[in-house]
């Protein structure tokens, strides 16, 4: 007999795959965010009924279901995006020994490579911003082609998915918290294929297994070399009470060096990036109490969200190594004020801390990767762009006291939490 779990599985990979055929599109003009937004709330408060009635006492997915339902999201397309292009064509430009970081989808020197789908790439005039891991991955499916390629990575993510819930199932993870965000990891892991989740896994081993320090360094540079967030997870190892020789800091240092020196000597300047950093605006937090809220200049806005993330980022470190020096608690923080503080939050870049929360148990920490949904307010409905910034921001606040930024109550509580699933 399936458990309530299962049919919530499979239940949400049907309705996800029904909405991709509903509203289909290439881009860049997608529609039906809200009815997207209004599944995710909708299916968050069965849940929330079901766990009510104590009919979540495992959360625990039979394989035969998982797959099942990771089958059914086989069916569809990747709901509100064509990013799975750019990620398949910069990956097969990436492994033929062609350079995506100088060559944009509309560059002469590519017009040769045939691939299906390239007419639907967003923004052909940038180079491409993911490090060479994570165009590695990428490259299993470009090779492919578009449509093979997209499948591969989609069975790929998926065993991720499935590996993750498998090892957040040993450390205890609450059967509510996994159920809430299946929606969350179908639409933007298995339907779209990012690549935030595989950056993510690499952290999540190093927090989670027993490693030795050049094994952890190995883990975060991984990370790193498909995702520079990774990076963020090197102060964790340098806080360690343990005795660090010359050999430790000159690996962590290269670890820290090597994405910017192979790209300044072997590939220079590079539109994408550029592009991504001074121009580009999605779903802001605290960039949009500037600009709408206070009226700040775009380009103003960008500095003082920087600047108010460094002192975020200072009193967090402060926090951690004189106050409350937990691991997960400290790089949930981090990952948290990254999202807020940043002018461009995509849903999938919840992974980050989403993954901790689950381990924390962090009920507002969950709420806050299951409301990234409101980032898709946009598609239909630009004029409630406002609201969905509020909206997919709105737990940040609760987040901070959860985890006794702000509440030494709430600290003890966490602290017993992560003592049961013996994490350290």
């Amino acid at each position: 007999m399936p458990r309530v779990s299962d049919l919530l599985w499979v239940l949400s990979s049907f309705v996800l795959t029904a909405l991709s055929h509903i509203f289909f599109s290439h881009g860049p003009d997608f529609t039906g965010g809200a009815y997207y937004i209004a599944f995710v709330m909708t299916y968050s408060l069965a849940v929330f009924i079901l766990d009510k009635f104590k009919l979540l006492k495992d959360g625990e997915i039979k394989s035969i279901y998982f797959f099942l339902g990771s089958l059914i999201l086989f069916a569809g397309y990747p709901l509100f995006e064509n990013d799975h292009f750019r990620y398949l064509w910069e990956g097969k430009v990436f492994l033929q020994g062609l350079n995506p970081y100088l060559n944009a989808p509309n560059s002469p020197l590519l017009s040769h490579l045939v691939f299906e789908g390239k007419e639907f790439i967003g923004f052909k005039s940038l180079t491409s911003v993911y490090p060479p891991l994570g165009l590695l991955w990428m490259g299993l499916g470009g090779l492919i082609g578009s449509k093979g390629g997209l499948f591969l990575l989609m069975g790929l993510n998926a065993l991720l998915v499935y590996f993750l819930f498998t090892r957040l199932l040993q450390w205890k993870v609450r059967p509510l918290h996994l159920a809430l965000v299946f929606p969350y990891f179908q639409k933007e892991f298995i339907q779209s294929i990012h690549i935030d989740l595989l950056a993510f896994m690499f952290i999540f081993l190093f927090l989670t297994v027993r490693q030795s320090r050049a094994k952890m360094l190995l883990l975060i540079a991984m990370s790193y070399w498909v995702k520079i967030l990774g990076i963020l997870a090197l102060p964790i190892v340098f806080f360690r009470d343990e005795k660090k020789g010359p050999l430790f800091w000159i690996s962590a240092a290269l670890v820290v060096l090597s994405l910017p020196l192979v790209f300044y000597f072997y590939i220079g300047d590079m539109t994408g990036p550029s592009a991504f950093g001074s121009k580009w605006v999605w779903m802001p937090g605290f960039y949009t109490i500037l600009t709408r809220v206070m009226g700040v200049a775009g380009s103003s806005a960008r500095a003082f969200s920087l600047m108010a993330f460094v002192v975020y980022l200072l009193f967090v470190l402060f926090h951690f190594r004189f106050k409350n020096k937990n691991e997960l608690n400290f790089l949930y923080l981090v990952f948290l004020g990254v999202m807020f503080f940043s002018p461009v939050y995509n849903a999938w870049y919840a992974i980050w801390f989403l993954g901790l929360a689950l381990l924390l148990r962090s009920n507002f920490g969950v709420l806050y990767g299951v409301f990234s949904c409101w980032g898709y307010i946009a598609w239909g409905n630009s004029s409630l762009i406002p609201l969905g910034e509020i909206m997919a921001h709105f737990f940040f606040p609760f987040c901070l006291w959860e985890v006794s930024f702000l509440s030494s109550r709430s600290a003890r509580s966490i602290e017993q939490k992560i003592s049961k699933i013996s994490l350290q």
